[in-house]
């Protein structure tokens, strides 16, 4: 029996203002480009990105032939979705039978393909992905983006230990040890999963485009500004180029920095940027391209987990980077040439160096046509084929 893939998604990823939209644009683009009569499914309700009809408009022009499922998922179903994510942290051994609770009325077209669960392959777009359906019992695999548990510890400042990260963590490998299949982003989140959930395959993918996908490299001599940062309205977003900015303020004021995305709307970088003569706001733009050939270096020094799509898009263009530990962390080795620390000596010699910085650019585009053949993409393209069939 052949079976029919379905990418299970929270919320409208088209508008593509951070990193979790490309990531899952990138995942349904290349199921759909393997494995012809892929679809998406989904409910119209998100508190953040609802599928409005711009939104399903925007889909059709992005995936054309691929079928966009939804449903409307009324309160009762959230409110449901809530409950098992505080079920599975105290009772971690029934994830079968909690992610399996359903609202009976609700969901008709998800109802329908439940019927016949055993003709439909599922990818879960997250983690939490799996709760938040009107009861689960496919098989599947889970696009993870991040360590869920240690993700939550960095944004909440809380201990690993603590009682509210352990029971994260808890319905964390519940979930996981569900799946068929594990997708992880970077090789260190890759790792920890094979640990935790022993008995479920991983697959690392740090970038689902082939190598000729790569974005053209940015080449420019006249610069607009000596460094740049990407960035949606995430809190280590915000909370990362802030805080770098203000500490490194006496050296960094003789420079010229753009900030771009969602980010620039938050009160906080709004506030900075009154006082900074020379920082630009740039706001959310379409095409980045420009963005980055007019600017030397780029910035990403944020905390968090998993791999910054930021980081890969500057790379992709030629540009080197200058990250936080965290950031590095994420990437796949080889990348010393041109991701760099943060430090004022090795900004000031990349930035004041022509030479240096001509380098870097180079090591930058090298480092990315390898890092597109890194991975498993291959090995993951072979193992749902297997799964569909």
């Amino acid at each position: 029996m052949s079976r029919k893939l379905v990418v299970a998604v929270r919320g409208d990823f088209t508008p593509l203002n951070c990193g979790y939209h490309r990531r899952t644009a990138d995942l349904v683009a290349f199921l759909a480009g393997c494995f012809p009569g892929t679809a998406v499914y989904s409910h119209y309700e998100h508190p953040v990105d609802p599928w409005t009809d711009e939104a399903i408009a925007r889909f059709e022009v992005r995936f054309p032939g691929v079928d966009l499922i939804l449903d409307h998922a009324p309160r009762a179903v959230r409110l449901l979705g809530r409950l098992k994510n505080a079920a599975l942290a105290f009772a971690p051994a029934a994830a079968p039978a909690i992610l399996r609770w359903t609202v009976g009325s609700a969901t008709a077209n998800y109802r329908k393909m439940a019927k016949e669960a055993d003709r439909y392959l599922f990818v879960m777009n997250t983690v939490d992905t799996y709760a938040a359906l009107n009861g689960f019992r496919f098989n599947s695999l889970v696009e993870t983006h991040d360590i869920k548990f240690a993700n939550y510890c960095r944004r909440a400042g809380r201990s690993a230990a603590g009682l509210r990260a352990v029971g994260k963590l808890r319905s964390e490998v519940a979930v996981l040890e569900r799946a068929c299949g594990i997708i992880a982003i970077s090789p260190v989140d890759a790792s920890i999963f094979r640990t935790l959930v022993t008995e479920t395959p991983t697959f690392w993918v740090p970038s689902y485009d082939e190598p000729d996908d790569a974005a053209p490299a940015a080449a420019s001599h006249v610069y607009d500004h000596d460094l740049l940062f990407v960035g949606s309205d995430n809190i280590f977003n915000v909370t990362g180029i802030c805080t770098y900015l203000a500490d490194n303020r006496v050296w960094l004021k003789r420079r010229r920095i753009a900030i771009a995305g969602r980010v620039c709307a938050t009160p906080e970088v709004v506030v900075l940027a009154r006082s900074w003569p020379g920082l630009d706001l740039l706001g959310f733009v379409d095409d980045l391209a420009p963005v980055y050939a007019g600017a030397r270096a780029v910035l990403s020094p944020v905390e968090g987990t998993g791999l910054k799509i930021k980081m890969v898009d500057a790379l992709a263009h030629g540009r080197p980077v200058l990250a936080s530990t965290h950031s590095r962390d994420g990437l796949p080795p080889g990348f010393e040439h041109c991701v760099l620390p943060l430090d004022r000596e090795t900004v000031e010699k990349l930035l004041d160096d022509p030479e240096a910085l001509a380098a870097a650019s180079r090591a930058a585009r090298d480092y990315h046509a390898r890092f597109l053949e890194a991975g498993d993409r291959r090995k993951l393209k072979d193992f749902i084929a297997a799964m569909l069939n």
